[in-house]
């Protein structure tokens, strides 16, 4: 016997059982060579359906206990990935959703003429605008209650303040220290998309407002 007849003899021995724990095995090897986490969890999720079809059929409880213990884990994993990257497109667009900070964040409250912080004072602390309006003297702006401000300090070298931030009315502030900015970082992803956007932006405008003067 040829080897092409040995393939077509076994190939017809093969049944849905049989075909499906062949495209399980194919599946987890795919899942150890993917590097990009959402096809990964995809294909573990095809990994889990395509063994309990094997599996069920045979009788091997072990197996199918497993999978079927896996099937949700893997189905909950994928939706998190999915909304973290809805999340980090959100922060992009220059949307963010200001709640997840709430708990790490104090609340102050400053009278119209109160100075927040001048140029030159250490930067340890960055601020959300909750309420009122403040103005940036030297650049000429003002931002409006919804703006994050005090965080490109935060981020510079020596972690001190490029400009003196005054308060035009009362304000209302929710404050988050300079320790608490770097580990939201890494729980939450879009924060530092938004806040790196944000220092970004507003560089440049201030680069545009000295070639205007």
């Amino acid at each position: 016997m040829d080897i092409p007849e040995a393939v077509e003899i076994w190939a017809r021995g093969l049944d849905y059982v049989h075909v499906a724990g062949i495209i399980a095995a194919c599946l987890v090897f795919s899942c150890f060579y993917m590097k990009t986490m959402v096809p990964l969890r995809w294909a573990a999720l095809a990994s889990n359906v395509a063994f309990l079809i094997y599996s069920v059929p045979l009788g091997l409880w072990p197996i199918a206990i497993l999978h079927g213990a896996l099937l949700p884990l893997n189905l909950i994993r994928l939706l998190e990935l999915r909304q973290l990257v809805h999340r980090l497109r959100n922060a992009r667009s220059g949307t963010f959703d200001i709640n997840i900070l709430m708990q790490l964040m104090k609340k102050e409250r400053f009278p119209a003429g109160h100075v927040m912080f001048e140029r030159g004072e250490k930067a340890d602390k960055a601020y959300y605008l909750a309420s009122g309006r403040v103005a940036v003297p030297a650049y000429g702006a003002e931002l409006d209650a919804g703006e994050f401000f005090g965080e490109i300090g935060v981020f510079m070298p020596d972690n001190v303040r490029p400009s003196t931030v005054v308060c035009l009315t009362d304000v209302e502030v929710f404050v988050i220290d300079a320790k608490s900015i770097v580990a939201v970082f890494a729980q939450e992803p879009g924060f530092a998309v938004h806040l790196f956007g944000l220092a970004c932006a507003r560089m440049n405008s201030n680069v545009e407002h000295f070639k205007a003067r």
